[in-house]
């Protein structure tokens, strides 16, 4: 089952997914209970003008979602599948939620995109072929809700595993204001290093598309996961140990 809530004001567009189908295709590992759909992907899905939308539209919409998500549970029926099956007839823009993360996504046991950024303490950061200790890279945006609620449980892990696993925060500044994510890094006492993604490349290598995605990479530089959303902390942990057991 995956169900999709839209939140839509004057400012801005959050489209929080729950979605399992594309853990069935290999490309991802984990899909969390929620997460901020990346800002410009709004056209993909024809979300178009919602800035003059009325509120209340968008509560109306909320509930229809509820129904149909309520329908498809009680009837045994796959209402959102048969959608799914109408857009492959669709034009290649008009992709599925699933095709826009299993597109091009770095697959668990293939090697990690190399690439090098500059973090928040003005040092140089790479990425790529064996490293010293297994690395937990976690891409955010500091207006991302799922990022703040994540933020705890990141800090808790660096806490517990800093001495055996490194964890780089990569704030994606091309969907973000540096200073937000400064006060992001000091309101959520970060002390593991933040690196900067201000023309989006590092994020694009990874196909993402929404934060937060969180990315575990072994000693020799093989991705292991990629979870895209919020994990309860239990299970990130869980993952992270299974991480260091494997390096």
């Amino acid at each position: 089952m995956r169900s999709v809530i839209l939140e839509c004001s004057s400012i801005n567009v959050f489209v929080v997914v729950i979605c399992n189908k594309t853990r069935k295709q290999g490309t991802i590992s984990s899909v969390g209970k929620s997460f901020a759909l990346r800002w410009d992907l709004q056209k993909d899905f024809n979300i178009k003008e919602v800035t003059n939308m009325n509120r209340n539209r968008w509560i109306l919409v909320g509930v229809i979602v509820c129904l149909a998500v309520v329908l498809y549970e009680n009837s045994g029926q796959s209402i959102l599948s048969r959608f799914s099956d109408k857009t492959k007839n669709s034009s290649p823009s008009e992709q599925t939620l699933s095709n826009l993360i299993a597109e091009n996504t770095p697959k668990p046991g293939t090697p990690s995109p190399a690439f090098s950024l500059t973090g928040l303490d003005g040092h140089n950061y790479e990425v790529g072929g064996k490293r010293d200790k297994p690395l937990l890279l976690n891409f955010w945006a500091s207006w991302c809700d799922p990022c703040k609620e994540e933020a705890p449980d990141l800090v808790n892990l660096y806490k517990k595993y800093g001495d055996k696993m490194d964890v780089y925060g990569v704030n994606v500044t091309a969907y973000d204001k540096l200073e937000n994510a400064k006060k992001f890094v000091e309101e959520y006492h970060y002390t593991f290093p933040i690196l900067l993604d201000e023309k989006e490349e590092v994020y694009r290598m990874f196909n993402g598309i929404a934060f937060p995605t969180n990315a575990l990479i072994d000693k020799n530089g093989v991705i292991q996961e990629v979870i895209i959303g919020i994990l309860p902390p239990e299970e990130l942990e869980a993952k992270v140990k299974k991480l260091l057991e494997d390096s």
